[in-house]
C-alpha cells in the first residue's frame, strides 16, 4: 500500500478508532457502534473500507460478523 492510500484511510478519526479497537480484540459492528457515536450503517462502510486495504479481517460468525 502507497502511503498517499494509508494517509487517506487514517484521515478519518472513526477509521483511525476503528482501527485501534481491533488491534486488541476481536470485535462485531455492534460493539464497535457501542463504543463510538455513529451509527451502524456509517460504522460499516468504514469496516469496509479497512477491509479492501487489508488492514481488518471479516470472519463470520452464527450471524454475526467479527472484525479483527
Amino acid at each position: 500500500m502507497k502511503k498517499r492510500e494509508l494517509f487517506k484511510i487514517f484521515s478519518s478519526d472513526v477509521r483511525l478508532k476503528i482501527f485501534r479497537m481491533l488491534l486488541n480484540d476481536r470485535m462485531c459492528v455492534s460493539k464497535i457502534v457501542e463504543n463510538l457515536d455513529v451509527t451502524q450503517p456509517t460504522v460499516t462502510q468504514h469496516l469496509k473500507m479497512l477491509e479492501r486495504c487489508g488492514l481488518v479481517k471479516s470472519e463470520k460468525i452464527g450471524f454475526w460478523v467479527h472484525y479483527s
